[in-house]
């Protein structure tokens, strides 16, 4: 027999579901942020069946963290527990990953924000859309706890922008 370790590496609770041969209905398990759940008394088979129930949706194996290059939520281990560091590792990856990507949505919001100003004006105008474009545009996102507001991050976009539609190919 054997244990399969989830180990769920993000921020947020994880309700683990899945099903083996000898289930007629599908078993769901939490998986608290940072925690690890065995799954136990399952064959090597059946433990490789969960997994490949999740590779769709991002499971890694633990032995694949070092080289991982995205985001990696849920980790597994067959018969030994993930290790603490490994996940600790992972935690502060996706962390990095994360805020990356928030800055180029707001990078993109940005420029689109600026594009529809510069098409709302041309409307109103009749005058050449890059004539009428916004010399400059700051958009801030600010975060407010207890009733506190702090800038989380700010973007400025300047006078000639990537077009949004350009700006999605290149990356």
């Amino acid at each position: 027999m054997a244990t399969l370790y989830i180990a769920n590496t993000t921020k947020q609770n994880h309700v683990f579901v899945y099903r083996h041969r000898e289930m007629s209905n599908p078993a769901m398990r939490e998986i608290k942020r940072g925690q690890q759940i065995p799954i136990s008394d399952i064959t090597i088979e059946e433990a490789r069946a969960i997994v490949k129930q999740h590779e769709k949706y991002g499971i890694m194996d633990a032995a694949e963290l070092s080289r991982r290059r995205d985001f990696a939520g849920l980790v597994y281990s067959i018969d030994k527990p993930v290790d603490i560091d490994q996940m600790l590792a992972s935690f502060e990856l996706n962390d990095k990953d994360l805020a990356k990507e928030a800055q180029q949505r707001r990078e993109v919001q940005a420029a689109a924000i600026s594009d529809n100003v510069a098409t709302q004006l041309h409307n109103l105008t009749g005058m050449d859309k890059e004539n009428v474009r916004p010399k400059s545009l700051q958009l801030e996102v600010t975060e407010e706890t207890d009733g506190t507001r702090s800038v989380a991050s700010g973007v400025e976009v300047p006078a000639d922008p990537l077009n949004v539609e350009q700006r999605k190919r290149s990356r």
